[in-house]
Formats: C-alpha cells, sequence, structure tokens
C-alpha cells in the first residue's frame, strides 16, 4: 500500500517574544477514506466513510474489520484492493479501500456507523450497544511469558523516537507494538488513536500465525480507552500500555479479560491496573 502524506504544510503568524512573525509550519494530515466491504460469494456490501491520517490505508481497513469481530481468521480475508474514486458529491479524487471478504453477511452489520466516523472517536454513531463488544479472541493465559518493568519503562522512549510526523507537526497519536525483549515491530501515526491502532492491528493480521498477540506488548501514545482495550481483547492482547490515564471502564474491561493494562507509562514509573502477575517479579 502506498503511504500518503503524513504532515502538511500550512502558513500562519507566530506570536512570541511580543512581535508577530509569518511561519510555515507542519500540521497532521486528515482527509477521508471510504471503506468498501464487499462479500465475494454474493452482491452484497457495506461502506463507510471514516477520517483518518493518509499513509496505510490497507492495514486501517483491514485492522478496523479484525478488531470490529468481522474478520476473524486470514480466510475471510479474500482480497485488499486500495484505489482512488470520484467523490460524488464534490467531484474531487476520494481514497478508497475495497475490501472483498468470505464471511456471513451478519457480520457486516456490526459496523453501524452512520456517515462519517471522525477521527477522534472510534464508537461514535453506533446503533445500538452490543456493537460495541466484538467476539472475544481468546483469553490470555496468565502463565505466559513475563514482562521485565525496566524494559517495559523504556518502550515510550523508543516510541517517541520512531514518531517522524509527530516530530514535525505535533499532532498525531501512535501506537506501537513490541515484543516481549523490547524489540519493535510495528509502529503507526494517525490522527486518531482508534485508527492507529487499526493500522497496527492490520499489518499484524498478516503475521497472525507465527505472532499471536497475546506475546505482543501494544503501546499507545496517549490515554488508554475503553476502545483501545475492546481492541486488545478483540485480538487476544494479553499486555497494553498507555503513556497517559486509563479510564475507569478500560480498567475494568482489562481486569474482566486478563489483560495486564500498564498506565502513565514512562521511564521512571508506572501504574499497573490489572493482572500484574505478568511483570516480573511484580513488585508491591
Amino acid at each position: 500500500m502506498g503511504r500518503g502524506p503524513l504532515t502538511s504544510d500550512v502558513e500562519l503568524r507566530r506570536w512570541s517574544e511580543g512581535s508577530w512573525s509569518p511561519v510555515t509550519d507542519q500540521v497532521a494530515s486528515e482527509s477521508p477514506l471510504k471503506i468498501v466491504m464487499c462479500l465475494s460469494s454474493e452482491d452484497v456490501e457495506r461502506a463507510l466513510f471514516t477520517m483518518r491520517t493518509p499513509g496505510s490505508d490497507g492495514d486501517l481497513a483491514v485492522g478496523l474489520c479484525v478488531t470490529e469481530g468481522i474478520v476473524r481468521k486470514p480466510s475471510d480475508l479474500v482480497g485488499v484492493e486500495s484505489e482512488t474514486i470520484q467523490d460524488p458529491g464534490s467531484g474531487e479524487p476520494l481514497d478508497a479501500v475495497i475490501l472483498n471478504l468470505d464471511v456471513p453477511e451478519p457480520r457486516l452489520d456490526r459496523v453501524r456507523h452512520e456517515g462519517l466516523v471522525t477521527s477522534a472517536c472510534g464508537l461514535c454513531g453506533r446503533a445500538d450497544a452490543q456493537v460495541l463488544f466484538p467476539p472475544i479472541s481468546g483469553q490470555p493465559s496468565l502463565d505466559g511469558p513475563s514482562v521485565n518493568p525496566e524494559m517495559l519503562a523504556e518502550l515510550p522512549g523508543r516510541m517517541r523516537k520512531e514518531q517522524e510526523a509527530f516530530t514535525l507537526s505535533g499532532g498525531l497519536h501512535a501506537t506501537a507494538v513490541f515484543d516481549f525483549e523490547g524489540g519493535l515491530r510495528y509502529l503507526a501515526e494517525d490522527v486518531g488513536r482508534h485508527n492507529a491502532m487499526d493500522k497496527v492491528v492490520g499489518r499484524w493480521f498478516h503475521s497472525l500465525a507465527s505472532e499471536p498477540a497475546s506475546n505482543l506488548i501494544w503501546v499507545w501514545s496517549g490515554r488508554a480507552s475503553f476502545e483501545l482495550v475492546m481492541k486488545a481483547v478483540a485480538i487476544g492482547a494479553a499486555v497494553v500500555a498507555s503513556v497517559g490515564a486509563p479510564s475507569s471502564a478500560a480498567v475494568e474491561c482489562a481486569d474482566a479479560h486478563a489483560i495486564t493494562l500498564v498506565g502513565f507509562l514512562s521511564s521512571g514509573r508506572m501504574n499497573v491496573y490489572s493482572h500484574p502477575s505478568r511483570l516480573c517479579p511484580p513488585k508491591t
């Protein structure tokens, strides 16, 4: 998939030390993407628009379908195509991703966004509460590999060094995925925190057989929201960590699904809100 510009130049006027000056700066790019889900065996399709930062659009579309519970195994995904279409309203070029799926038609009803999905909210516009809870991939074992807390504390700094677009604009979220030794596997940036998560899920999905989500550490650059933890539940993740604070619903969700949730992660501290036994040794 081709990468689009993560940042855009803007002309502005800056007030500094008592005077104005013209400045060229960079802001995070944001534009619409059309995602079309087609059933290969039937003449059925669903479409939605989402606002996102261009780049990794195919990964974003696949990751969205995985975390929504539409795509549950590799054979569900027949093909992915990216193309530029004409917006019927404005006549302007519009990026689109077409997913050819081999899934039961009722699964498509899990995506019930009404019209446009904003980059700020992955749950807005839902028709009912049931689709907030995607199918669970399987509760991760509490007897699996342990994570060294000293290594874990270093991950935000490693992630920050790889956030090229954030360095330029200061306006993008990131999700980074590390192995239990601290090796970076995937990273994605987007104006939407849930989009960044879906992009790395889409990349991870292609290596599903060799890298179980429970053997990876999923790190978020902002706060830990309910929607992000639910995406972790959907793929069977065991350890998630955020630079910011979790919400009460995120903590409850992580605890109920055997996920170790870490918040306020930095080089000097962290809070472990659920299942601390995965950190070795768990210190009180």
